[in-house]
């Protein structure tokens, strides 16, 4: 079936194609009302009523075979038959649900043609569909009865890298789910969120999205991050919205949530063989092994994790595991193994778009070590080629904290008069940083030196 095939069959499955009829087909009310078709009646040129008499019940039969149509496709169709008669049927539920006023089934219907259009690799059409959606809850707007429609509108945006349209979406859908009083919901879809900013680069976005939304999980009942995160159809999207808050609960120190979340994350990464994703997981997993002294587990962590990164050429996951196993191997004293990581961290970083940033934090661990391996002259060299890039990436703090370096390893070399005006120098960015301690005290040490 083939990687992206599978994916498929496991994100429409794991959602049953995103749920467009189940809601009316368990409707007592709804299923009485179109339980016995009328054969023989005479079909309207736009409406086919041989089935049933009621135009709603003839919608919902059409947004039925719909998701028939496209859980076929999804299981056993190699020549995009179903599909197309998915997307047929969804076209008839849009037209019908639309005759009879009842905008919730039409959104419905239009999130079935789009995944339709989108698995036939007709991505301008599917997203054509979304916007008709958004026009769609434009007058009168989606209200919290429609929070879970505009979740997985966010969802298909995001998965077109439609990146401003899913923003917004993933924004209403916060809205909705919080008027509503929906924990569960609010924290997967800030969670959505911080899987945009985070593939838009806006590191800090994502990390308040993360926040948010694990702070929400906390008033989930149990408090389980894989029921909210159940909802996104892709499961590599849920794996990323588990990473995202595995890696915060890392950085916060909440090292059994972390682990539980980073386990969730590769399971779900697993079942469709996402090995980029798995491989972040497992990165996650080496780290908090690593921070606790569980050398051994560390270890089987990183090489898978590494196995992974390189089968799918993912560079910069392989870059971040060599920093972050360099900085394991330093703690064990095994400087040597470290500075040949960092080294080829520097290297992959210097080849990645927007790597700069990456290196010259690389270069400034470089730096550290070789100054606590008392090599001055190869610290020297490191600080200051760290000091370059920061100055061409306008990072003040950066510069300050490369210069600082780059004073230390003078001063340890005898080079007084170097290290002051370097000291000097760094004292005056920090200040400009806003980072009056750290100035104080390298202003303090360029003093001492003058003395």
């Amino acid at each position: 079936m083939g990687f992206h095939r599978a994916l498929l069959l496991a994100a429409g499955l794991a959602l049953a194609i995103a749920a467009p009829s189940a809601q009316a087909a368990s409707d007592p009310a709804a299923a009485s009302d179109c339980r016995e078709p009328v054969r023989g009646a005479t079909p309207d040129v736009e409406v086919d009523t041989r089935q049933y008499p009621d135009l709603r019940c003839q919608a919902d039969e059409a947004l039925r075979e719909g998701d028939e149509a496209l859980r076929q496709y999804l299981e056993v169709d190699e020549d995009n038959l179903h599909l197309v008669e998915a997307q047929n049927a969804y076209e008839r539920a849009r037209n019908l649900y639309h005759q009879v006023g009842q905008r919730h089934g039409e959104a419905k219907a239009l999130l079935g043609l789009a995944r339709a259009h989108d698995y036939l690799g007709s991505h301008e059409d599917a997203a054509d569909q979304l916007a008709a959606l958004r026009d769609l809850y434009r007058q009168p707007p989606a209200d919290s009865a429609d929070d879970a429609i505009i979740f997985a509108l966010a969802e298909l945006a995001q998965g077109l890298d439609r990146g401003d349209d899913a923003r917004g979406d993933y924004k209403q859908a916060i809205a909705l789910y919080r008027q509503g009083g929906d924990h569960a919901g609010e924290a997967a879809a800030w969670a959505g969120l911080g899987v945009v900013e985070q593939s838009a680069g806006q590191a800090q976005a994502a990390h308040d999205d993360f926040s948010a939304a694990r702070a929400l999980l906390k008033d989930v009942q149990g408090g389980a991050a894989s029921r909210p995160f159940a909802q996104f159809s892709d499961p590599s999207k849920r794996g990323d919205a588990l990473l995202g808050v595995a890696d915060l609960a890392k950085q916060s120190g909440d090292a059994a949530e972390a682990k539980a979340a980073y386990a969730k994350a590769r399971i779900v990464f697993q079942q469709v063989t996402d090995r980029r994703g798995e491989g972040f997981a497992l990165l996650g997993l080496a780290d908090l092994a690593a921070a606790q002294g569980d050398a051994e587990h560390a270890r089987a962590y990183y090489e898978e994790a590494w196995g992974w990164f390189e089968h799918v050429g993912e560079s910069d996951g392989e870059a971040r595991l060599l920093v972050s196993r360099a900085a394991f191997e330093r703690r064990l004293g095994d400087n040597e193994r470290a500075r040949d990581d960092y080294r080829e961290a520097q290297g992959l970083f210097r080849k990645l778009d927007g790597g700069e940033a990456d290196q010259a934090k690389v270069l400034l661990e470089l730096g550290a070590l070789d100054h606590d391996a008392d090599e001055q002259e190869f610290a020297a060299q490191s600080f200051d080629q760290a000091r370059q890039l920061f100055h061409r990436l306008g990072d003040s703090l950066g510069e300050a904290q490369a210069l600082n370096g780059l004073a230390e390893a003078e001063r340890a070399a005898g080079d007084r008069d170097l290290a002051q005006r370097d000291f000097e120098a760094a004292a005056a960015l920090y200040d400009k940083a806003g980072q009056a301690d750290r100035a104080a005290k390298a202003r303090q040490l360029a003093n001492e030196l003058a003395e």
